[in-house]
């Protein structure tokens, strides 16, 4: 029997998320829950975020595994949008967290107190 992984852990690897980056200024898009909630969304890997994009305008951006002062920036910056969940992988069995619970997480990495 195999178990999925938490959806904390896939937050371990490379994000690609949609948005737009011109003149050095990074915009996030969200997604919109069926109630109109702001959502976070970020893929696993390249591929799902392109399929996710489907011809919307926006770019793929990428976050590497490693940058964890960029996923806690980008995380600040969805909460700071009002998204409260983060989407993992939308429409690819996607998991939910609380996009808060997530920055801790990042956040716990960056200063060495993870717990494993």
């Amino acid at each position: 029997m195999t178990t999925a992984p938490s959806p904390l852990a896939l937050l371990d690897g490379d994000w690609y998320f949609l948005g737009a980056q011109t003149q050095g200024c990074r915009r996030i898009a969200l997604l919109s829950s069926g109630g109109g909630e702001p959502l976070g969304a970020v893929c696993t890997s390249r591929q799902a975020a392109h399929t996710l994009a489907n011809g919307a305008g926006l770019e793929v951006l990428e976050i590497r595994q490693d940058d964890l002062r960029a996923k806690e920036e980008w995380l600040e910056d969805v909460l700071g949008q009002g998204a409260e969940r983060l989407l993992i992988d939308p429409g690819e069995g996607e998991r939910q967290v609380a996009t808060e619970k997530a920055l801790w997480y990042i956040l716990s990495f960056k200063r060495q107190t993870a717990c494993l």
